[in-house]
């Protein structure tokens, strides 16, 4: 297992999947490859773009932008302990769209070898109207899927009877 793919959306379940594909990348002594897709609709976008303006350029760019400092950065400190790092920023210039296509598209560029994904958690509701993306990826991965719970964005694992 040499190629190692973590989607980030900079939710609170990122620090999960960091921790958990960089675990594995060490493990396997294989490379880290961090995507993130920038779209309007992104946790990032919500919280660091929207407040910042870089220029009169659109909206688009400026979270472009905003998610290659915050890839930079993550890249940084995995370097620093021992984890062989390459970042992906796809942007997604189409206003509402899904991040699927993207990431597939990144994902047969890159061919990995394992794919570690944060779920959110939203309900059946929401899965049935608009979708999950980790079930898209999982349902079209041709390679296995570590999928992160939303639950333990806050540090522990617990299990729901649903």
């Amino acid at each position: 297992m040499k190629r190692i793919m973590a989607l980030i959306d900079f939710s609170p379940i990122t620090a999960a999947v960091l921790s958990i594909a960089s675990d594995m990348a060490r493990a396997f002594d294989g490379e880290l490859i961090l995507l993130h897709v920038a779209t309007a609709q992104s946790e990032l976008a919500s919280d660091e773009a929207r407040h910042e303006t870089l220029s009169d350029a659109d909206p688009q760019t400026d979270i472009a932008h905003a998610s290659e400092r915050q890839m930079s950065v993550l890249k940084l400190a995995l370097n620093k302990v021992g984890v062989n790092v390459t970042v992906i920023v796809a942007p997604d210039p189409r206003p509402g769209a899904s991040p699927i296509a993207k990431i597939a598209e990144q994902i047969a560029r890159h061919s990995p070898d394992l794919i570690v994904l944060g779920s959110h958690g939203h309900g059946r509701l929401h899965q049935l109207l608009a979708g999950s993306t980790s079930d898209a990826v999982m349902r079209r991965a041709v390679c296995p899927v570590v999928l992160v719970p939303f639950r333990m964005a806050d540090g522990e694992l617990n299990f729901r009877a649903d």
